[in-house]
């Protein structure tokens, strides 16, 4: 296979396919839907440097790639293989198709039936070790990222998988075995963002009496999809890195990758509603600052493509990383050139709004409004999350180190 068709929805845009040395090559169809900001129309193919940080994004992360290259034998460096394998329902409206497929022949048969309990748990199991079910019969899903998911579909609030072709409204994230609680984490700081105002992916955070004992996992609902007449019809979406041309590897501020500033410029640059897109975007960094989420990156942010325009998507992935003591107590993206967040004091914020071309007490203003509200949304969140079957004291420990970092930060930041 040396070329697979592009397609955003139903339009066949363009083809991706490699020359006898391997490298991505990218050229859009005449008259065609561009399918990202890094890659605007043009008539000349897209070499390997322009195109690969875009459909390269498209994949896996790290361990994931890593354990696909086990299950498979494809390589995890060979991104049109990858792309081959799994690229025909990602993130967004994007899908890669092989020659003569057609995007708009419905799938066959009857969609699969929900997953029952032990169904359901063996798929929790298998998933680290084949990520995205790679290879497995004629499923070809892919969402980018270093935690193991699985876009899946629902059928009366029960979990199935799609048939191929179709598109799908969930992603399910099982648990990590090496961070315990990270569906209660996840859970957590996702409905306390809610709750403090910011958009945000819907979640649900589950519980089911598995063979190897009880399992949770999260379900979000994907905010790239949506219901039309009552067919499941695919939104375009792109992360920050894809955005920039910024290869996934890069997605750290510290590793050369987008920060602040980068980002707003891009939502100033492209926003149907510039103004309010940056504010939620400062928000969303400063309730990072104050819930202890380092894994903030580009990656972690997107641009959703609706018909009126680009807008800023609703946030996901969040998580209190500041919870796990064995992982780096520094920010993805930094303020003022602090990257650690005890570096970060009332002088970072000042000097950060200085340098984004701001009043010095903006961004003060903002933080204090969040963390106002933080400690009883917080109470409220791990309450309510509580009747979930998840485990209360983590939910409670959780509730404390919010509130306390809230009451901590004061005088520094005030």
């Amino acid at each position: 296979m040396t070329r697979l068709d592009v397609y955003l929805a139903e339009e066949h845009v363009g083809i991706l396919d490699r020359d006898l040395g391997g490298e991505l090559r990218f050229t859009y169809l005449p008259g065609a839907t561009p399918i990202s900001l890094s890659l605007p129309y043009r008539e000349d193919p897209f070499e390997e440097g322009e195109c690969y940080p875009f459909f390269e994004g498209i994949l896996p992360e790290g361990q994931q790639r890593d354990a696909i290259e086990r299950s498979t034998h494809i390589s995890s460096s060979d991104v049109f293989s990858m792309l081959d394998l799994l690229g025909g329902e990602v993130a967004g409206a994007v899908r890669l198709l092989r020659e003569g497929e057609d995007p708009a022949s419905p799938p066959q048969g009857a969609p699969p039936g929900p997953l029952q309990d032990h169904s359901l748990g063996e798929l929790l199991e298998i998933l680290p070790r084949r990520p995205m079910l790679a290879g497995e019969g004629e499923l070809r899903l892919s969402l980018a990222g270093a935690q193991t998911k699985l876009p899946v579909c629902l059928t009366e609030g029960r979990v199935r998988l799609p048939a191929p072709g179709e598109p799908t409204t969930h992603i399910i994230k099982p648990a990590i075995p090496s961070y315990p609680a990270t569906t209660e984490n996840e859970a957590f700081v996702m409905r306390l963002a809610a709750e403090v105002g910011l958009p945000v992916a819907h979640v649900e955070a589950r519980r089911l009496e598995a063979e190897k004992g009880p399992r949770t996992y999260l379900l979000v609902a994907r905010y790239d999809r949506e219901i039309r007449d009552g067919r499941v019809v695919r939104l375009h979406q792109e992360d920050f890195c894809q955005a920039l041309g910024v290869r996934s590897v890069h997605k750290y501020e510290a590793n050369l990758g987008p920060g602040v500033s980068r980002c707003r410029r891009v939502l100033f640059d492209h926003s149907m509603k510039p103004a309010a897109d940056a504010r939620t975007f400062l928000d969303a960094v400063l309730f990072n600052l104050l819930v202890g989420n380092g894994d903030a990156h580009a990656k972690n942010f997107s641009l959703l493509h609706t018909a009126r325009g680009v807008r800023l998507a609703p946030l996901y992935d969040l998580l209190c990383t500041l919870y796990y003591p064995g992982l780096s107590p520094v920010m993805a993206m930094s303020i003022a050139g602090r990257f650690r967040f005890s570096e970060v004091d009332r002088h970072a914020l000042e000097e950060g709004a200085k340098a984004l071309g701001l009043a010095r007490s903006y961004l003060i203003k903002r933080l204090d409004r969040l963390r106002d509200m933080l400690p009883a949304a917080a109470s409220k969140v791990a309450a309510d999350l509580s009747d979930k079957g998840l485990d209360d004291d983590v939910l409670e420990r959780l509730d404390q180190l919010v509130r306390d970092r809230a009451v901590r930060l004061a005088p520094r930041l005030g």
